[in-house]
């Protein structure tokens, strides 16, 4: 999941009695205009060319480390972000920003801390709940995930991958139907994606209700013949109904997709 990056509105000045024309500010002007324009690689020459002049504005390295970011440079952008929270920039959307970079280069841990940082100044952030609770459910701190995804739909009600991600962690946690609440609302929010459907059905195997459960995975397995896991899922609910014809057909595909031979299975199929 690539996150969003916010840039900030630049404000920059001469921080030196040398700026002359083309000097700092000037290249700095242009890397804002370029970066407004989604032109980050442009932008980044620019900025570049500003610090290069006077190593002095905090807002140019960040304003650079926005530009790399946006390139999928999470760690240049962190050396940048640190260079300019070392001369004292202090933003709310700093610090979702480099939450952001931290979250891209699957250092969760630190994501946290940022996003702690960032809703300390701002807790109106819909994004920072939500990746927090993205970096805590990586994490497997599934409670806590919980309690940031709720903040997430407290702030924005129809916010369909915050009910999934709720969803997930309600299904870790043994709380289906919790699970299966947060999985039926993100489908009518977004009914185009098919990893909802197959959690929904565990949720609703885990909750006895089989038939439902074959719908749901049948339907993942219509829309990706390959989705394993939807496949092993089927073929448990089979097994619970006493399907020996089907579970046996679909082991046999599960087989084709490369999965190893199960023992039990082996001997219940002959």
């Amino acid at each position: 999941m690539k996150a969003i990056l916010t840039l900030l509105v630049l404000t920059i000045t001469c921080l030196t009695s040398k700026c002359q024309f083309k000097g700092a500010e000037y290249y700095a002007r242009k890397g804002q205009s370029a970066a407004e324009q989604n032109d980050f690689k442009t932008a980044l020459k620019y900025f570049d060319m500003a610090i290069s002049i006077d190593s002095s504005s905090a807002l140019a390295y960040y304003a650079r480390g926005v530009s790399k970011a946006m390139l999928n440079d999470y760690a240049g952008a962190l050396l940048d972000y640190k260079k300019s929270l070392i001369m004292g920039i202090d933003e709310p959307l700093f610090f979702h920003n480099m939450g952001i970079a931290h979250y891209n280069l699957n250092k969760y841990d630190d994501a946290i801390k940022d996003f702690d940082k960032m809703l300390k100044l701002n807790k109106s952030d819909t994004n920072a709940y939500l990746y927090r609770g993205n970096s805590n459910q990586i994490l497997k701190n599934y409670a806590a995930a919980v309690v940031d995804f709720t903040e997430t739909i407290k702030l924005d009600s129809n916010n369909a991958p915050a009910y999934f991600n709720r969803g997930v962690c309600h299904l870790m946690l043994a709380e289906y139907q919790d699970a299966l609440f947060d999985l039926d609302k993100c489908l009518k929010l977004d009914s185009t994606k098919v990893e909802p459907y197959n959690c929904r059905g565990q949720a609703k195997a885990m909750l006895n209700d089989y038939k439902g459960a074959l719908a749901d995975l049948s339907y993942v397995l219509k829309k990706q013949p390959d989705h394993r896991q939807a496949l092993q899922n089927k073929i448990f609910i089979e097994l619970q109904l006493g399907d020996k014809v089907n579970a046996c057909g679909d082991y046999q595909r599960l087989l084709s997709l490369g999965e190893q031979k199960i023992e039990e299975m082996e001997s219940y199929c002959k």
